[in-house]
């Protein structure tokens, strides 16, 4: 991101600027990597200016670039012959910023069992590890490039870093997917008796739910698969995980940590299916509780209050830096978020009754979120844990006050701000603790 004013300074972090004037461009993706076939990819530019342009560098005419609001829409030809590269330079009220774009060779066939494919290379820090795999998919959907198998892993990537802080902060991040081949399409339904022979054994409750459970240490098997990843603790990796059925539901499996940190450690697997609003459930699921360990702010208990055995569980989970976006007190001050109070620029962040199913004796610090109906919008204090544990697994310091300088607040989409609009709520994460004896197995560290 670029920041400028008349009385700019350097942050004691040499990845970044800041100033305390705000005028500022960004792009949400510098370096879009493409495949051979004929595709697409969307990324966002961010700025204060009134407007902004771009023009592209390329030999031939293989890129079609389309501005759409706050967006380019970037389409590539298929590719046959040798690998391309073409800049696309962005620019507004005197700020630069350039998206560099590549293109491998399209190579028809079909991925192997545990075949790797990087789709996102980390250029600033140490390089925060996301591993998309899928469940549910069978051979005939491993077609190198455009297969059903890849096309699908790439849009929950897309959808991950399709909402503010990841957009911009994506560049931090590796994406590594690896393929799993199950013997039979689709997901195993509990209520209905029917077992499907999938790599992980995802089963979903079926009916109203939108519960699914998967094992966790087949799916921990095929992240240790990954090399780069051989010396990564598990509880600093997320997967996300598309399962090949046409149905409504999502469940994010959290794992609790050795030790807590307050940083939001925690192995997890966000179960996508890749049915209706597949996107947001990502968002909901991976971005939200897989990664930064918020909890949901849905009410579907309107007159119940929490129990205290619910309290005691979420006050240990708070020592480890989840929970962020629900407390216990009316207010304020009292909360996990009482350092966004008094701050103008942040006048929507209060205390709203109601959280994490109950009606009662839980509040939430906006009165909606992604967390609560999966629009596409984080409130305050989730962007804080967001981006607090962006930086640590990243390898900087970084403070609370350096958040608010960088925070830029999103609006509410359209018609959001108040009401809960999703009728069937995302079913509330799965917890539980791994044993550490068979993930140093899996890892081969015995």
């Amino acid at each position: 991101m670029y920041i400028a004013g008349e009385n700019a300074t350097t942050a004691t972090l040499d990845h970044w600027e800041c100033n305390t004037e705000s005028r500022y461009l960004s792009v949400s993706d510098p370096e879009v990597s493409l495949p051979g076939h004929a595709s697409d990819k969307s990324v966002t530019v961010t700025t204060d200016q009134p407007s902004w342009e771009y023009s592209v560098v390329q030999t031939g005419n293989w890129l079609t670039i389309t501005k759409t609001g706050g967006q380019l829409e970037i389409s590539a030809a298929e590719n046959t012959e040798t690998p391309r590269e073409a800049t696309i330079h962005v620019s507004a009220g005197g700020l630069n910023e350039s998206i560099t774009v590549t293109q491998d060779v399209f190579t028809a066939g079909f991925y192997a069992d545990k075949e790797i494919v990087k789709i996102h290379n980390a250029t600033i820090g140490n390089g925060i590890n996301i591993v998309v795999l899928g469940d549910g998919y069978t051979s005939e959907t491993m077609t190198k490039g455009s297969g059903k198998y890849e096309q699908d892993m790439r849009k929950a990537t897309e959808s991950f870093f399709s909402v503010y802080p990841y957009t911009l902060y994506k560049n931090y991040f590796n994406v590594y997917m690896i393929a799993a081949i199950s013997n039979e399409e689709g997901i195993s339904i509990e209520t209905a008796n029917t077992t499907v022979d999938t790599k992980f054994g995802s089963t979903w409750e079926g009916g109203f739910s939108t519960g699914i459970n998967c094992d966790p240490y087949t799916v921990a098997e095929y992240v240790y698969e990954i090399p780069q990843l051989s010396s990564v603790d598990i509880h600093d990796i997320t997967v996300i995980m598309p399962i090949n059925a046409y149905i409504y539901a999502g469940t994010c499996s959290m794992h609790f940590p050795e030790s807590g940190s307050g940083y939001g450690e925690g192995f997890s697997i966000s179960m996508c299916p890749v049915g209706r609003d597949f996107d947001r459930v990502v968002v909901h699921e991976a971005a939200g509780h897989g990664f930064s360990k918020v909890f949901d702010e849905y009410i579907y208990l309107p007159e119940e209050t929490i129990p205290e055995a619910e309290k005691n569980e979420i006050n240990l989970y708070k020592t480890w830096g989840w929970c962020e976006n629900i407390d216990f007190y009316g207010n304020m001050l009292q909360t996990s978020w009482r350092d966004f109070a008094n701050n103008p620029r942040y006048s929507m962040v209060g205390t709203f009754e109601g959280a994490n199913t109950y009606g009662k004796g839980i509040w939430r610090p906006e009165n909606n979120s992604c967390m609560n109906n999966s629009i596409p919008y984080f409130n305050a204090p989730t962007r804080w844990a967001q981006v607090r544990r962006i930086m640590r697994l990243a390898g900087f310091n970084y403070s609370f006050s350096q958040f608010l300088q960088d925070d830029i607040i999103p609006e509410y989409p359209p018609d959001t701000r108040s009401g809960i609009k999703n009728p069937r709520p995302l079913a509330p994460p799965v917890m539980s603790k791994l044993d550490p004896n068979r993930i140093r197995r899996i890892k081969h560290t015995d």
